[in-house]
């Protein structure tokens, strides 16, 4: 056996990340794919495997809202399959959701604030975590990045609020959570500040716009608490040296 995880979802721009940092498998969605449930209990009773991290997802509020029966079978029933999967074999279950979760009326939100989801894309991500908590050992990430090599649009928010971090940073994290076997839900980012300032980091010619000339119903602040990650960070000094 080459390792103990498979990650699922590792072509995306976290995923490649994860790959970076983590000893895993990690299939193309052509060989084990979330809307195939078959295909995940074979991997998973073959391989072995001790921890399925799942990163696969219609990411993003625009494309979650044009095709919103895609959204929720990829982010909703395809996390159903999985942790299904993963309950019968007894695999422990690493679901990566998102800040997006929450409806961003105050920010800097704790673990055991109430979600409340404003939009298709929200709304998937938080059905995913239901189901990711049916299984035993499981381990909830809710955590934004941008990618390290530009931002993703030419505009980014002036009014959004949020604890992104670039996405190597965001993975080296999610690994070290995952080497703890933490279970439950946990806040993973950085401090509380503008979209517009985090995109310039990478890309700084990003020009400047709003959230309401989107059309789309988004928060306005998704900022999250890290407060326990980083007081478990802090407990476990040599673990965190050698990430």
């Amino acid at each position: 056996m080459s390792c103990r995880t498979l990650l699922l979802g590792g072509s995306g721009r976290l995923g490649r990340e994860l790959q970076r940092v983590l000893d895993c498998d990690a299939p193309a969605s052509s060989v084990v794919d979330v809307l195939r449930p078959e295909t995940i209990s074979l991997a998973l009773a073959q391989g072995h495997y001790r921890v399925v991290v799942h990163a696969a997802a219609l990411v993003g509020v625009r494309p979650c809202e044009d095709d919103r029966a895609r959204a929720f079978a990829v982010n909703a029933t395809g996390t159903l399959h999985v942790a299904r999967a993963a309950a019968r074999t007894g695999t422990r279950l690493v679901y990566l959701s998102t800040d997006a979760v929450f409806d961003g009326r105050h920010g800097r939100y704790h673990e055991d604030d109430l979600p409340n989801p404003l939009n298709c894309y929200a709304l998937t991500k938080l059905l995913g975590e239901a189901h990711a908590r049916t299984v035993p050992e499981h381990l909830v990430i809710r955590t934004s990045f941008v990618p390290s090599e530009g931002y993703t649009y030419p505009r980014a928010f002036v009014d959004q609020w949020t604890s992104r971090l670039q996405a190597p940073v965001i993975a080296a994290e999610i690994a070290l959570a995952i080497r703890l076997e933490l279970t439950g839900v946990l806040h993973i980012g950085g401090p509380r500040r503008r979209q517009i300032d985090v995109a310039r980091e990478v890309s700084p010619e990003v020009g400047e716009t709003t959230r309401a000339a989107t059309g789309l119903e988004l928060p306005e602040d998704m900022s999250l608490d890290s407060s326990r990650w980083q007081a478990i960070k802090a407990e476990h000094p040599l673990t965190t040296e050698a990430s």
